[in-house]
């Protein structure tokens, strides 16, 4: 019996941690993404409010990226830890 609450507290974590990496994946997709058309608007010099709000969004998202970083590696910790 403690072997498979100790099983499925693995894998409950390690779903938690494939979940965190899909997001930090996608977060790194939309900044590139942004990140094209705040430097395409950049070039033309066509600052408008797509312009501001892309460069708000990049900011945010780099934040984003951060957290996520820093919770996979506790969640990766807490895997080690058991």
């Amino acid at each position: 019996m403690c072997y498979n609450r100790f099983m499925g507290k693995i894998d409950e974590i390690k779903e938690t941690l494939n979940t965190l990496r899909a997001y930090f994946g996608v977060t790194i997709v939309l900044i590139i993404t942004i990140g094209g058309s705040f430097v395409k608007s950049y070039r033309q010099e066509n600052y408008d409010v797509f312009f501001w709000l892309s460069s708000i969004a990049i900011i945010l998202l780099s934040f984003f990226l951060v957290f996520l970083a820093h919770k996979i590696k506790k969640k990766t910790k807490e895997i080690g830890e058991l």
